[in-house]
Order: structure tokens, then sequence, then C-alpha cells
């Protein structure tokens, strides 16, 4: 009888622990969920533009990049009407898959209409978020403020746990200045 009140005590035990960890997990599941929403809420945030001119200096400089790969793989001459090199086909079509078309049709003479197509459809997403500076600014910086207290918060429940005898694991991109800190 003592030995069966005995097993009943631990496994109440048991059960309790089990769901103490539970708790712990989910608690500490919601604030890295919250957070992650934060991050991509930040990303999104950063990357906002203000403005036509924004646009049109980010789409140039993309080109840029991309019509500086272009012209690594295909020889200006290709584009040539005057060159009628039979080769040209196959030359063509072996860098095809070492550089970007929008380069190519830079080199070929419509990065004009390539870049003001682009700015057009950039410009009628109606889901992006437009910002001036000092909205971005003060957005990130709100956004900023935010991501620290809920890595206060995961750190604290983390240590919570280990104060009960729980484990639980920290993400591998825990900033250290929060895991390293005497006080939260």
């Amino acid at each position: 009888m003592a030995r069966s009140s005995m097993l009943a005590k631990v496994a109440g035990f048991m059960d309790g622990h089990k769901s103490a960890v539970g708790e712990f997990q989910c608690a500490v599941e919601g604030l890295r969920s919250k957070l992650r929403d934060l991050q991509m809420a930040r990303s999104a945030t950063s990357q906002a533009f203000a403005s036509a001119e924004e646009v049109r200096a980010r789409i140039a400089m993309a080109l840029d990049s991309e019509e500086a790969s272009a012209r690594a793989v295909w020889p200006e001459t290709l584009f040539s009407g005057a060159n009628f090199d039979p080769n040209n086909a196959a030359r063509f079509m072996s860098g095809v898959s070492k550089a970007s078309v929008w380069g190519a049709l830079c080199i070929g003479g419509l990065r004009s209409t390539v870049e003001d197509a682009l700015i057009a459809a950039e410009m009628d997403n109606a889901h992006i978020q437009r910002l001036t500076d000092e909205e971005r600014a003060s957005a990130l910086s709100e956004i900023d403020r935010e991501i620290h207290e809920s890595e206060v918060m995961i750190e604290k429940f983390i240590r919570a746990a280990e104060g009960a005898g729980i484990v639980i694991t920290r993400d591998e991109n825990a900033r250290p200045e929060i895991y390293l800190a005497q006080e939260l």
C-alpha cells in the first residue's frame, strides 16, 4: 500500500514536470515566433522605398550588375547585326545558363525599355510599403526595440527553466550580448 502511494506521488511529480517542460517550451517557442515575425518586418521596412527616384536608383544598380555579368559571358559583337558569324547562336546559347537575360537585353540596346518596364511594375505594386527616410528610421528603431525586448524575454524564460532544472536550448543565432548579460 505504501509502495503504491509512493509510486503515485512520483508519477504525479513526473506528470507535473512534463507539464512544466511543455509550458516553458511553448512559451519560448511563442516568443521565438514573434521574434521571427519582427525580423521579417525589419527586413521589409529596411527595403521599403520612398520615391520613384529611389526605385530608379535601385533598379539601375541591379541592371548595372546584370549587364556586367552578361558582358563577362557574351561579347558585344555577338549582338551586332553586322556580324554574320554562323557560330553566334551556339555562343549565345552556351552563355544562357551563365548570365542573366536582363543583362543580355541591356547589352542588346534595350536597357531603357527594360528599366522603364521594371520601374512601372515596381511602382504599381500596391502591397509595397512606401516610407520616407525619417519614417523608415523611426519604424526600424521601434522594431529594433521590440526585437531586443523579445530576445530578453526569451532569455528570461530559458534562465527560469534552467533554474527549475529544465533544459531549453538557445537558438544558434541568439545574440551573445543577451545571453551573456548578468542581469536582464
